[in-house]
């Protein structure tokens, strides 16, 4: 009988599953470190955005407010704003983990939205991406489809055909939806001003994305509208990347005579535009912004346009759609139309035509031009009142790299040569200002190339008539 041999056991399976094992603890320790390093990273760039506008935004500058003698409703809203800032903060922090880094990023504007000031922005998050060839833009009764930009292909005729229709729904959410959710994201300061900047979201995925009306930032939503034979929902069948400051898209269809041709004043600029209508006897300056690169010659051309015509009877300071830019450009407009012609200031033959896209400089010019030149403002509402936060200084967060502008003065005290506002105006508690005759286009109006307001003016007689 053979002795039984009893083999030791083996130990290598055992010992590779055991490598395996401590392999995947280390994989999981370090996939755990680098996870909470990201989150931490993330989290120190909201921290790091919050501590920002808590030290940088005039706002919470006590000693800037008491030099300045800001107004007390202005210094009182301090508590507001500091609760809603940390709350937005506080809020991302905690999702930070169950997010991607481009959701997060798309979420940044939140912080800064809550200030209310539309000088302090973080918008770079959202034009990154490409947004729709669809342009939209309010009327009197609603959002329409007022303009396609081909983008470099050709649009299909359905979509051409919907031109001047009403939007009703994005994604099957209605407007209200859209700009309950941009208002948190989007800073504003007045109703007019919100209605007018609307384009961004409705034509932007990554707003609609941010605000959780939209699945990809990078694909074009869904588009209902009122059509002659009933609602029609579609795709725009591309997407286009455009540059900045396209998107303040000029809704003005200047309306001359048949039987009189107009001139046009010097070169044209992307900036500004001066035309001689009516035989010559109206200026029109069409002022689209108060920056770029020619923007210096606008007090200069409108001062030679002004001394050259003795015959001039009226002049037109269109100022719709624009979003202001540098101050000392347009203090020389005004000085050149105060100076230059003091008697049709006393006449009352300037007019300043607005809307809820005049915005910064545009509303202290209009303000300026009513105050000392005597103008009739006519038109709609600005986008903001004269009383608000500005010169905002870019700051590049650690992590994204973005830009983000924060206010560092007021516009009350603005170093300009010309007299400060007068805190005890009319103007002082007002979300706006308010024309003196209210005209709003209509889309049958635009797509017609009819514009109400200029033809009101033209049609209005000298006092000597």
């Amino acid at each position: 009988m053979e002795p039984i041999r009893i083999e030791p056991p083996r130990r290598r399976p055992r010992i590779i599953f055991c490598l395996i094992a401590l392999t995947l603890a280390v994989l999981l320790l370090a996939a755990g470190v680098l996870w909470h390093l990201r989150n931490r990273a993330w989290a120190d760039e909201v921290n790091f955005l919050r501590e920002s506008i808590f030290d940088t935004h005039l706002l919470f500058d006590d000693k800037m407010i008491y030099m300045w003698q800001l107004p007390e409703e202005i210094a009182a809203s301090r508590d507001d704003v500091h609760q809603r800032v940390n709350a937005e903060a506080d809020a991302l922090i905690k999702r930070i983990p169950w997010m991607r880094e481009r959701d997060i990023i798309l979420n940044l504007p939140r912080l800064v939205a809550a200030l209310g000031d539309l000088h302090s922005n973080l918008d770079d998050a959202y034009w990154q991406y490409d947004v729709t060839p669809f342009f939209f833009a309010y009327m009197t009764d609603g959002y329409y489809f007022y303009a396609y930009h081909d983008g470099g292909f050709s649009a299909r005729e359905q979509e051409v055909a919907l031109l001047g229709s009403k939007l009703v729904a994005v994604n099957g959410h209605d407007l209200a939806a859209v700009l309950e959710g941009a208002a948190q994201i989007l800073a504003s300061e007045n109703p007019y001003g919100t209605r007018a900047g609307l384009y961004n979201p409705l034509m932007n995925p990554a707003i609609l994305y941010a605000i959780g009306l939209h699945s990809d930032p990078e694909s074009a939503p869904e588009y209902t509208f009122e059509a002659p034979d009933g609602l029609v929902t579609l795709t725009p069948s591309g997407m286009i990347s455009l540059p900045d400051g396209v998107f303040f898209q000029d809704l003005t269809a200047i309306i001359y005579a048949k039987d009189d041709p107009t001139t046009r004043i010097d070169h044209p600029t992307d900036e500004y535009e001066l035309f001689y209508l009516e035989k010559d006897t109206v200026l029109h300056i069409r002022c689209r912004a108060f920056s770029g690169p020619k923007i210096d010659k606008l007090a200069p051309d409108v001062e030679a346009a002004l001394r050259i015509n003795p015959q001039l009877e009226t002049i037109i300071v269109d100022m719709r759609g624009n979003p202001g830019g540098y101050g000392r450009y347009s203090y020389g407009m005004l000085e050149a139309i105060r100076d230059g012609r003091p008697d049709l200031c006393q006449s009352g033959r300037i007019y300043v035509i607005t809307d809820g896209g005049s915005l910064s400089a545009a509303v202290e010019m209009t303000f300026y031009l009513k105050t000392q030149c005597n103008a009739t403002l006519v038109g709609e509402p600005t986008g903001q009142g004269v009383w608000f936060f500005a010169g905002a200084s870019p700051l590049t967060l650690p992590k994204s790299g973005l830009a983000v502008y924060l206010s560092e003065y007021h516009s009350l005290f603005r170093v300009s040569g010309i007299a400060p506002i007068d805190p005890q105006r009319i103007y002082r508690e007002a979300d706006a200002i308010y024309p003196d005759v209210l005209i709003e286009r209509t889309i049958e109006e635009y797509m017609a190339d009819i514009d109400p307001v200029l033809e009101w003016i033209l049609a209005q007689p000298l006092k000597d008539e």
